[in-house]
């Protein structure tokens, strides 16, 4: 090469060729004994290293071939500036094969001062190489002088383009300004001004300004200029150049014409060594038009609610796009739709960094790049948290890249998410008699079947309204074996309820609940839709879920089971054994009611006249069945009164009813029951009749966990059982087992 970079190398090639025929025939001959002297120019050496070849030196005229003794050389060392050859013979002209007559020596040769600034070094600088001296045996001479020019230009020098070489309109690329320095010692003090006119295209703003140059990089957003000062080119180091950049976005907007050309001007990069730049540095943006197309898709597109599902949206540069950079997206999704408790996220676009955060109803691509003619993909885990379809959709002009390309097409894809939560319910048994009750089994199963994120369902509740007549059981026997669930039911009430529980995936869990109805008929008992609920994984926020379907069970009940109505009037009767005749009418109705017997109620609510310590006063409590059907299990209790004490042999004597079966013969006898028509005498004690006093201070309530008495027992309570049902009555007296009495007596303290 003719021109080199100072502080490169170029390569001397010295070409002798020999044209010598005999002058009778023509006859091609050798040359013998060929010498020659190459002086190098003045600051011209042999290079280091200095690469030396020859070849067709050594022609041997007697086996005429090249197997003779090889010239000899000197000069041929790193450094030396003169350079020779002695006894080099050269084959004959052979037509067959141009190069069979010619000897070629090779070596390479560098400047040997470097520094711009000594005297006549400025580059460019040309040197000019003559042959010093040439001879040989046969007294041949050379046709013409041999001359060759070396001409040194600056060791520095540029480079200019864009990184992304296309951008539609309103897109930025990176401009980059590449120096370099073949000078073994650095560049210092490298300064320029780029600035240019061309109105539609300016610095981006952002203008993502940097440098490996060091100095300072000076631009605005906006502006047509930028400006290097005080910069550093690396030395060239192992043969390889020394090289910095300088980048800055440039922006090109709709108008005026398609290609930018940034030029920095020959001459317009200076260093403090003196050196510029020896020609244009120039770029090329082209302006052009470019889409891409997105895709997406769901894997399966049907799922449980807060189970995953693979979510897939590919991106594609069509053969005839443009390169992007800085690719990315957002995919805000619909509001039932979130990034799964594992997102799994990833993606096949180059540099491309993919964010998904668990319970997000969005994700991003950014960074990615995309060459023409190719597709990339980003994936991840999401999931619904309500049922039914949903539309994920990417809209146009979503996608951004550097260069301003995007998409131009809605992307969608429909996922559908059915129910995590189904309810059953059963009877059992199925089918019973009125007011006997029936078990009731809730059962609440947890559908999702990916146990990834290691969470379960939280606060897992049920409502179950009762269908009319259709009870809590008195002793409802509830209990649940879900997992921190606490069941909420009333005797007689209408509702089973339970909160609080946990259900992992494809787990379930039952409440149970005792039910009763005294009406004969079939009960549909349903759930609706939105009676369980639970809250989703944690890691997907606090919505609440519900079941969509709505199961029902059917408990028959084979006949009425109608309800008693026991009333209850106590009076004082006697005084001392004087019966007290007649009737107190009370200040409510149950002592009007007309199923009474006529004549029964006989006694006084208040006794006016005054009466004395020792003075025996007999309260009688008499009770009614009007109700609708039979009463068992009656009980009745009452507190002895204030300042009396209990008469415990109050009706031992011979006048008295006769004992009760089942009392202790002898015993003391306190207590009258009077059922369907017949008295009886009852001790006090609890034996094998139905009567029992309590000494004060004992609770009824401890023996007979049921039985509720008013007051307290700080004077005594006597309490009665009554044997057998006491039926509805249908008229006054009628029948005689729908009424009857307790009495017993007290003393005056």
């Amino acid at each position: 090469d003719n021109t080199l970079r100072r502080g490169t190398t170029s390569q001397i090639i010295l070409r002798i060729e020999n044209n010598r025929r005999s002058a009778t025939d023509g006859t091609a001959l050798p040359l013998t004994g060929v010498d020659i002297t190459d002086n190098l120019p003045a600051n011209i050496q042999i290079a280091k290293p200095a690469n030396f070849s020859h070849v067709r030196c050594n022609y041997n005229t007697l086996t005429e071939d090249f197997t003779g003794p090889a010239p000899a050389f000197t000069g041929t060392a790193s450094g030396s500036t003169t350079f020779t050859m002695t006894d080099a013979n050269l084959a004959p002209i052979d037509d067959s094969d141009s190069e069979t007559d010619t000897c070629e020596i090779r070596f390479d040769v560098e400047e040997i001062d470097l520094d711009f600034y000594s005297p006549g070094n400025q580059t460019p600088r040309t040197y000019t190489n003559t042959i010093s001296g040439f001879s040989n045996n046969e007294n041949e001479s050379i046709g013409e002088t041999a001359t060759a020019d070396l001409t040194v230009i600056s060791p520095l020098d540029g480079d200019k383009f864009f990184q992304s070489e296309e951008i539609v309109a309103g897109g930025r690329a990176a401009a980059v300004i590449q120096l370099n320095n073949s000078l073994p010692d650095p560049l210092t003090v490298v300064s320029f001004t780029d600035d240019w006119t061309q109105a539609n295209t300016v610095v981006a703003n952002p203008a993502n300004v940097s440098t490996t140059c060091g100095g300072t990089v000076s631009t605005t957003p906006g502006s047509q200029l930028v400006t290097l000062t005080g910069g550093v080119v690396p030395s060239q180091t192992g043969g390889v150049l020394g090289l910095c950049e300088i980048r800055f976005d440039v922006q090109m907007n709709a108008s005026g014409g398609n290609t930018f050309t940034n030029t920095v001007s020959a001459g317009e990069i200076t260093t403090n060594e003196g050196f510029t730049n020896p020609t244009d540095i120039s770029g090329d943006l082209l302006r052009t038009t470019s889409n891409l197309n997105v895709n997406k898709a769901f894997s399966p597109n049907s799922l449980i609610v807060g189970d995953p599902v693979t979510l897939t949206a590919t991106v594609t540069n069509p053969t005839n796009g443009i390169p992007v950079t800085e690719l990315g997206f957002t995919d805000s999704m619909p509001t039932e739709m979130v990034v799964f408790s594992v997102p799994n996220a990833s993606t096949t676009c180059a540099n491309g960094i993919v964010l998904a955060n668990p319970g997000d109803n969005f994700y991003t691509l950014s960074g990615a790049t995309l060459s023409s003619n190719e597709d990339c993909t980003v994936t991840l885990q999401a999931t619904l948290v309500d049922t039914g379809n949903s539309i994920n959709e990417i809209t146009p002009g979503t996608i951004v890249s550097k260069e301003n390309v995007t998409n131009s097409q809605l992307a969608q894809a429909t996922a559908n998410a059915l129910a995590a939560l189904r309810p059953t319910k059963s009877f059992n048994p199925t089918s019973v008699d009125g007011g006997i009750p029936s078990q009731l089994t809730l059962t609440i199963e947890n559908l999702q079947t990916d146990n990834s994120s290691g969470e379960v369902l939280q606060n897992v509740s049920i409502i179950d309204n009762l269908p009319t007549d259709l009870f809590i059981a008195n002793t409802p026997n509830e209990s649940t074996n879900c997992d921190s669930g606490t069941v909420t039911v009333t005797p007689g009430g209408t509702a089973v309820s339970m909160t609080g529980a946990t259900l992992a995936p494809q787990a379930s869990c039952q409440i149970f609940v005792d039910v009763v109805s005294p009406l004969q008929g079939s009960y549909v008992n349903q759930i609706d839709r939105g009676d369980v609920t639970a809250q989703i994984q944690p890691s997907l926020g606090s919505t609440t879920i519900s079941n969509t379907s709505r199961p029902q069970a059917t408990l028959n009940v084979n006949n009425d089971a109608l309800p008693p109505e026991i009333l209850l009037v106590k009076r004082i009767t006697a005084v001392n054994g004087n019966p007290i005749i007649g009737f107190d009418d009370g200040p409510d109705a149950d002592d009007n009611d007309p199923h009474w017997p006529v004549n029964l109620l006989q006694g006084v609510i208040n006794y006016t006249t005054p009466v004395v310590p020792g003075d025996e006063l007999e309260y009688t409590i008499y009770y009614l069945n009007t109700g609708l059907g039979d009463a068992a299990g009656v009980m009745i209790c009452d507190r002895i009164p204030e300042y009396t004490s209990f008469f415990a042999t109050g009706y031992s004597d011979a006048s008295s009813p006769p004992q009760a079966l089942g009392g202790i013969g002898g015993a003391e006898r306190g207590i009258i029951l009077a059922e369907a028509g017949n008295e009886a005498s009852l001790t006090n004690a609890n034996d094998g009749d139905t009567g029992y006093y309590f000494e004060p201070g004992n609770d009824p309530q401890a023996t007979f966990p049921d039985i509720s008495c008013n007051g307290d027992s700080s004077n005594g309570t006597v309490v009665i059982e009554v044997p057998n049902p006491v039926l509805p009555a249908s008229g006054p007296g009628a029948p005689p087992a729908s009424y009857g009495y307790m009495r017993f007596k007290a003393k005056v303290n």
